[in-house]
């Protein structure tokens, strides 16, 4: 789990929200992640593996609930 998704783990629980449910769609080179914060959702940047795309929408949660 990257730097990303950790502070949004903490931030979830520090507030006393669920934690943040990842979704994932994509081919072998282009992966595209959407996180669902409460009821808000988060769509990242297409990135060339998972983990960086969960990364890039963790911190468009961030920046988006911050």
């Amino acid at each position: 789990m990257g730097k990303y998704q950790c502070r949004l783990e903490e931030i979830c629980a520090n507030r006393r929200w669920p934690p943040p449910a990842y979704f994932l769609q994509g081919s072998s080179n282009h992966h595209i992640c959407t996180v669902v914060v409460i009821n808000d959702r988060f769509q990242g940047e297409p990135q060339s593996s998972e983990e960086h795309a969960r990364e890039s929408a963790a911190e468009k949660a961030i920046r988006g609930i911050s």
